[in-house]
């Protein structure tokens, strides 16, 4: 029996992070690994389709302000490039987060 919302938070903390950090899962993205091993190995996925987001977006623009304005040699540079590995590269440091 809890006699305080405080104690039911302490064992519910201590459940989650055994359940997150400390307990191996077999479903279907863990193969063995806890869900925090399986998230933070899945990071790098996120971020990837994040870029790939965000130059498909600036690609979409530029198209349709090119349809409004003219070609693109009159338009201004975008904030986010590739280089010669389809890498993203931020002209403004501020385009995305990293």
């Amino acid at each position: 029996m809890y006699t305080s919302i405080d104690q039911m938070q302490q064992d519910l903390d201590q459940w989650i992070r055994y359940y997150n950090e400390e307990r191996t899962h077999s479903g279907k993205y863990c193969y063995g690994k806890t869900p925090m091993q399986t998230f933070i190995d899945s990071v790098h996925l996120a971020k990837e389709k994040r870029i790939d987001e965000l130059l498909e977006k600036d690609a979409n623009f530029s198209m349709s302000e090119e349809a409004e304005t003219g070609s693109a040699e009159e338009q201004p540079a975008r904030n986010i490039l590739t280089d010669g590995n389809n890498t993203a590269v931020a002209q403004n440091p501020t385009a995305f987060n990293q």
